[in-house]
C-alpha cells in the first residue's frame, strides 16, 4: 500500500512540472526557447501604467490556475512591462494596435499566429486563444493567410479575405497586401470609386506611392465624403497609425511630420485639439526611435500646453477630471523613465502633484514617490509609496508591485 501510495505521489508530482508555465524573463529568451522546444511564443504587452486594468491582473497567477495550466504550459510565455520602449518597438514590428493588455501569439518563426487584447476572469476567454492558435493552419484563419500569401499574391479573392479577417481584428492591414490587392484590378476597375474607398478604408501610409494612386489630391475629398463619419474617423486613424509605424520603422523624421501635420487637419474644426494630435504623434515618433531629447521636448509641451492647462477647466465633470489626472500622471512618469536629468524630474514632479490634487490614488501617488526617490527625497519617497499601498488596500488592488518598489527604495535599488 505504501508503495502505491509512493508512486501515486511521485505520478502527480511528475505531471505538476510537466504541466509548469514557462515563463521567460526577456523577449529574446522566449523566442530562443520556441526555436529550441517548437513551442509557440505567448508574448503579452501590458504596461503596469499606461494601461488601466494591468496593475489588477496577475498573469502568472491566473495561467498557473488549475483551469489554465495545462493550456499555458504548452507557450514560452514573456511579459512586457515596458509600453514606451519595448512594447512600442513589439507593436511596430507585428503591425498590432495599442489595445491593452495585448496578447501576441508568436510560430518559432516569429510569426504572429494570434492576436487578442482585453481581460476576462472567466478562463473561456483565454481557451478561445488557444483554439485559434491551435486553427492556425485551417482556412479561416489568420496563419493560413500569412502561410499561403506568397503564393497568391495575384489571388483577388485570398487577399480580400485576408483583408477583411485582419480588419475583423482591428489589425493594421500591411500596404503590401494592399498594393497587391490594388494591382488584381485593371486600370478602369480602380478609378471606380468604391474600389478605392475600401482601399484607402484600410488605411495606407500617408504620401507613400499607393496612397498617391489611390487617393490623387483631386480626388480626396470626394473619396472622404463617400464614407459615413464613424467610419472616416477610423480611416484617419488608421492612416496616422500606420505613418507613425512606418516612419519609426525607417526613422524618417519627415514621414513622422506628414503624418502628425495630417493628424493636426482632421482636427480642422477644433484647433487646439488638432496641434496636440500632432504633437502627441511626434512624441510617439522620437519615443519609438529612442530620441530622448525631443521625446522629453514634446513631453513638456503636451502636459504644460494642454494637460495641465485641461485641468484648470472648471467645466470639467469629476470623470472628466479624473481622466486627466490620469493622462497627466502617465506623461509624468515616462519622463521619470526616460531620464535621470534633474531639471526635468522637477518639473515631472509639478506635473505628478497637480494630478494628485485631483484624485489621490494610489497609480498617482506611486508616481510622485518615484519622482521624488529620483529627485534624492528618499524619506518623503518612502512616505508617498507607502500611502499609495496603503490606498491601494483600501481600493481592493494588487499592492505587490507598490509593494515591491518600496523594498527598493529602501534599499537604494530602484532605479
Amino acid at each position: 500500500m505504501k508503495k502505491l501510495l509512493v508512486v501515486n505521489l511521485i505520478f502527480a508530482f511528475s505531471q505538476c512540472f510537466a504541466q509548469s508555465v514557462n515563463f521567460l524573463l526577456s523577449y529574446e529568451l522566449a523566442v530562443q526557447k520556441s526555436k529550441e522546444n517548437k513551442l509557440p511564443c505567448l508574448v503579452i504587452i501590458a504596461p503596469e501604467v499606461n494601461c488601466k486594468d494591468c496593475p489588477k491582473i496577475n498573469f502568472k497567477r491566473k495561467f498557473e490556475s488549475k483551469g489554465l495550466r495545462e493550456i499555458f504550459s504548452g507557450y514560452n510565455i514573456y511579459i512586457s512591462r515596458d509600453m514606451e520602449t519595448e512594447g512600442s518597438k513589439l507593436l511596430v514590428k507585428f503591425g498590432l494596435p495599442p489595445r491593452l493588455p495585448l496578447f501576441v501569439f508568436l510560430s518559432e518563426a516569429e510569426e504572429v499566429l494570434h492576436y487578442a487584447s482585453g481581460w476576462s476572469d472567466d478562463d473561456s476567454f483565454f481557451a478561445r486563444m488557444d483554439q485559434e492558435v491551435k486553427d492556425r493552419n485551417k482556412k479561416g484563419s489568420y496563419y493560413f493567410y500569412l502561410k499561403n500569401y506568397s503564393s497568391k499574391k495575384t489571388d483577388r479573392l485570398f487577399l480580400r479575405e485576408m483583408i477583411e479577417l485582419q480588419s475583423s481584428r482591428n489589425m493594421l492591414v500591411a500596404d503590401s497586401v494592399l498594393s497587391d490587392y490594388s494591382k488584381t484590378f485593371s486600370d478602369e476597375e480602380l478609378q471606380l470609386l468604391e474600389n478605392r474607398t475600401y482601399i484607402i478604408s484600410k488605411g495606407l501610409v500617408f504620401e507613400s506611392e499607393l496612397y498617391k494612386k489611390i487617393v490623387p489630391n483631386s480626388d480626396f475629398r470626394q473619396i472622404f465624403a463617400s464614407m459615413p463619419i464613424g467610419e472616416r474617423a477610423n480611416t484617419n486613424s488608421k492612416i496616422i497609425q500606420k505613418t507613425i509605424f512606418a516612419a519609426i520603422k525607417k526613422r524618417d523624421t519627415a514621414l513622422a511630420y506628414m503624418g502628425s501635420r495630417f493628424a493636426e487637419r482632421t482636427w480642422s474644426a477644433n484647433p487646439k485639439r488638432g496641434y496636440l494630435a500632432y504633437v502627441s504623434n511626434m512624441r510617439s515618433f522620437y519615443g519609438g526611435i529612442r530620441d530622448t531629447a525631443n521625446f522629453l521636448n514634446k513631453t513638456g509641451e503636451l502636459a504644460e500646453k494642454y494637460l495641465v492647462e485641461d485641468l484648470k477647466d472648471s467645466t470639467l465633470t469629476p470623470t472628466q477630471k479624473d481622466l486627466k489626472a490620469m493622462e497627466l500622471n502617465n506623461v509624468a512618469f515616462s519622463v521619470c523613465q526616460w531620464t535621470n536629468k534633474k531639471e526635468w524630474l522637477k518639473k515631472a514632479a509639478d506635473w505628478s502633484k497637480k494630478s494628485l490634487e485631483v484624485n489621490r490614488i494610489a497609480e498617482l501617488l506611486d508616481t510622485f514617490a518615484q519622482l521624488q526617490y529620483k529627485l534624492g527625497n528618499k524619506e518623503m519617497a518612502i512616505d508617498f509609496q507607502q500611502e499609495a499601498i496603503e490606498n491601494a488596500r483600501k481600493s481592493n488592488k494588487n499592492t505587490l508591485r507598490y509593494q515591491s518598489t518600496l523594498e527598493r527604495m529602501k534599499s537604494g535599488t530602484l532605479k
